[in-house]
């Protein structure tokens, strides 16, 4: 009997010549049903690693942890905010918003508003996850308001409200809806808002860049 292994990126073979004694195996041997074929009076046995490669592994991994978790309960917003430790030590990173508004080649402008998006990277000083990312969907309004360079911009706490027809987002806690009104803080309203976990998005690298 020889008997020889390969390993192989992302594949591993054990390849099992047996020579045939009275038409069987003989004792010892390993066999498969599957990819056996026999050659003169030697049969191979072939079993090949069923698992899928590494590589497309980790990209099924990478899909599943990035799939979007709506927001349109309290339950679902009390898990969001618990597993974000309701964004303490975190920072607001960049803002992408987009209206759905254009104007063509032709220069011909389609002027309406039709998808009023806007999405946020938050970054923060944990794991699991370390960076979200937020999509505010039909947005109502976006209050800005930066820290300059003179103040430190960390998030110590935020408000999420979630209303019939919309949500809101502060990054204060604390505050109730009439108290959102004078806040002079970043706000945001939209009618839903969905969020995922980004951690590959962690660092100084600008996200939202054309691709």
């Amino acid at each position: 009997m020889f008997a020889q292994t390969f390993i192989l990126p992302d594949v591993v073979s054990f390849l099992s010549e047996v020579r045939l004694h009275n038409g069987s195996e003989m004792p010892g041997t390993v066999s498969s049903r599957a990819g056996r074929r026999s050659v003169g009076k030697w049969c191979r046995t072939s079993i090949l690693s069923a698992s899928v490669p590494e590589k497309e592994n980790e990209e099924t991994k990478l899909k599943e942890k990035n799939m979007w978790n709506e927001i349109t309960t309290e339950k679902e917003l009390n898990s969001f905010l618990d597993v974000m430790c309701y964004f303490h030590d975190s920072c607001l990173k960049e803002i992408k918003y987009i209206s759905g508004a254009y104007v063509n080649e032709k220069l011909n402008m389609s002027a309406v508003n039709n998808q009023r998006t806007l999405s946020m990277i938050v970054q923060r000083q944990f794991k699991n996850p370390s960076v979200v990312e937020m999509q505010f969907v039909g947005l109502k309004y976006l209050k800005l308001f930066p820290s300059d360079e003179n103040y430190t911009c960390e998030i110590l706490d935020a408000t999420v409200i979630l209303k019939e027809d919309c949500i809101y987002w502060c990054d204060c806690g604390g505050l109730s809806e009439k108290d959102i009104e004078s806040y002079t803080g970043t706000t945001i309203c939209a009618s839903k808002v969905r969020w995922r976990a980004v951690d590959e998005y962690i660092g100084a690298k600008e996200i939202y860049v054309t691709r």
